[in-house]
């Protein structure tokens, strides 16, 4: 268990997709729906964590806007040794939670920007309290 503070930095960010379906937008007052997702990866030669932020907004089961933003962090090699565990490199909940928080907020103003002069520029997406999302730490392993 890691007993001091985790040292990292945000290196990259790349919008790997973007899409908008403007003609499924009604501008009514039926509810728009938001599906958000997070996947991890860890990069052992470079000791990058990628973080993959998926967003989805639908209205009336159509969607209206799919995004995947992914964030990358290199974290400082004494924190990396920290985290290992034989040859398995086990990320915390609370660095994960840091982690989406950052690429959602990230992706909430690629949102804003990508979307302004557009029929779905009044669509803010949400804050979101990532916290209790990720409850087990996450294990990679070297491949073999």
């Amino acid at each position: 268990m890691m007993n001091k503070n985790i040292l990292y930095r945000l290196i990259k960010l790349d919008l790997t997709q973007f899409a908008t379906f403007e003609n499924a937008f009604k501008d009514d007052d039926s509810p728009l729906e938001l599906s958000s997702a997070f996947r991890f990866s860890y990069n052992f030669d470079d000791k990058v964590v990628s973080c993959t932020t998926s967003v989805i907004i639908t209205k009336n089961s159509a969607p209206i806007l799919k995004a995947e933003l992914d964030s990358y962090f290199n974290i400082q090699s004494e924190s990396v040794a920290e985290m290992m565990e034989h040859d398995c490199l086990l990320l915390p909940t609370g660095l994960m939670t840091q982690f989406a928080s950052l690429g959602y907020g990230s992706m909430r103003g690629v949102l804003y920007a990508k979307t302004m002069g557009t029929p779905l520029e009044k669509i803010i997406l949400p804050p979101n309290n990532i916290r209790d999302l990720f409850t087990t730490p996450v294990k990679f392993c070297k491949s073999k």
